[in-house]
């Protein structure tokens, strides 16, 4: 990491935290990544269950099973930008 803080003239850590940024693509990769985590710790146990746990549990399962995706795809299929002017 040094090496590279030092090609890039980053002069601390500190520095390498404003300049070092993820890309849109890293970053929608590290969310749908959280979204399919098991969270086991003891504390998140004894967390209130949120209005959204059962919309967030479909959200995942249709990741889980490819159907979100498919329906995405199939919207962009059918998509026209003519369509929207």
């Amino acid at each position: 990491m040094e090496r590279i803080m030092a090609i890039l003239r980053w002069k601390s850590k500190e520095s390498l935290l404003v300049y070092a940024r993820m890309n849109d693509g890293e970053r929608s990769d590290w969310v749908l990544s959280s979204m399919t985590q098991t969270v086991d710790s003891t504390v998140a146990a004894h967390l209130p269950l949120l209005d959204a746990d059962a919309w967030v549990a479909a959200l995942q399962e249709s990741l889980r099973s490819g159907e979100l995706g498919a329906a995405a795809r199939t919207a962009e299929d059918g998509a026209d930008i003519d369509d929207a002017a």
